[in-house]
């Protein structure tokens, strides 16, 4: 029989599960699991019509045709855009209001559902585009927690609506990648 001595995590005894004191070194010698996950991107900048949305409480999800495509993970995002824009905004309470500080203008926002699609120009500076929630003395809502990625969330989200929620508070993975 081999000996087992110097393999991790393992005495000669067969049973030891890595836990044992003269097993501790092989501990360290393993990768540190990581808590902080790296940043998603709150940047976006379209490649052929050139303008830029920086944003704050959104993460950057795609480019298409003539819009950056943003998802909303606060209640009140906000988003400093420069130039000629189109910008999509997830997941923003159908009741908040568009507020608009800078120089320029919004064309059009057209609400569907939790998107939001703004269209305009800020001129030579930039546009903060904020939407406000609506404040209450109290507030509904709903929780889940992990959505399996599937047509649990749908489910979920119009069972809120159903409900009168006011918001969903999500306690589990969302995001899933292809």
């Amino acid at each position: 029989m081999a000996s087992t001595e110097s393999v991790p995590g393992i005495h000669r005894t067969g049973r030891c599960h890595g836990i044992c004191v003269s097993c501790r070194p092989t501990w360290s010698s393993l990768p540190k699991l990581q808590f902080k996950p790296e940043t998603a991107s709150q940047f976006g900048e379209h490649s052929t019509l050139g303008f830029r949305v920086d944003s704050h409480g959104a993460i950057y999800q795609r480019e298409d045709a003539h819009q950056l495509v943003f998802r909303a993970y606060v209640p009140e995002p906000d988003a400093k855009v420069s130039g000629a824009f189109e910008l999509k905004m997830g997941n923003v309470h159908p009741l908040a209001r568009l507020k608009v500080d800078g120089e320029g203008k919004v064309s059009e926002e057209l609400v569907d559902g939790l998107f939001r699609q703004v269209t305009g120009n800020s001129g030579k500076g930039t546009l903060r585009l904020r939407w406000v929630f609506p404040k209450q003395s109290q507030y509904r809502f709903t929780a889940i927690g992990d959505t399996g990625g599937d047509l649990e969330l749908a489910w979920v989200l119009n069972r809120s609506q159903q409900l009168g929620a006011d918001f969903v508070l999500h306690l589990g993975d969302y995001y899933y990648q292809p």
